[in-house]
Formats: C-alpha cells, sequence, structure tokens
C-alpha cells in the first residue's frame, strides 16, 4: 500500500527498513545474482546482525525490537503512525 501510494502520489517509493524482514526479503530480491537466484522463505539469516553477541532467544527478541523501532520511523515518515 505504501509503495502504491508514492507512485501515485508522484514520490519515489521508499521500501522498508532492511532491519525488518520485509525490508530484508526486498533487498535479497534486488540484490541477488540474477543467474544464481534462489527464492527464499523469511529467515533470520537475512537480516543484518546486532552489534554483539547474544543467545538465540535474547537474538531473536533484540531482532524484534530493533525492526519495529525502524519501521514506526519509516511508517512516521509518511505521515502515518503505527498502531500499537
Amino acid at each position: 500500500g505504501r509503495f502504491l501510494a508514492d507512485l501515485l502520489g508522484g514520490v519515489s517509493p521508499t521500501p522498508p527498513p532492511r532491519t525488518t524482514m520485509i525490508g530484508a526479503l526486498y533487498h535479497y530480491i534486488l540484490h541477488a545474482d540474477p543467474e544464481h537466484f534462489q527464492p527464499m522463505n523469511a529467515n533470520f539469516g537475512l537480516l543484518p546482525p546486532l552489534s554483539e553477541r547474544v543467545g538465540r532467544r535474547e537474538r531473536k527478541m533484540r531482532y524484534a525490537r530493533r525492526a519495529l523501532a525502524d519501521l514506526e520511523v519509516w511508517v512516521a515518515s509518511s505521515g502515518a503512525s503505527v498502531a500499537s
């Protein structure tokens, strides 16, 4: 919806943050080698690494918190807000 709204408004669409899963998948599709492209499901390996090493459970929580914070900024940049 956001991409279409930008296009209809004559604005260049801004992709979702790469720290979100949809943004990571978008980045993968755009930057994958076309000759060796493999479809891929969402997975934590697509996300940019965290700044420090932590256990699996904590790592997933930090990925989620970072994604939500970055998503909130991305949505707010369109003048909308994230419902909690």
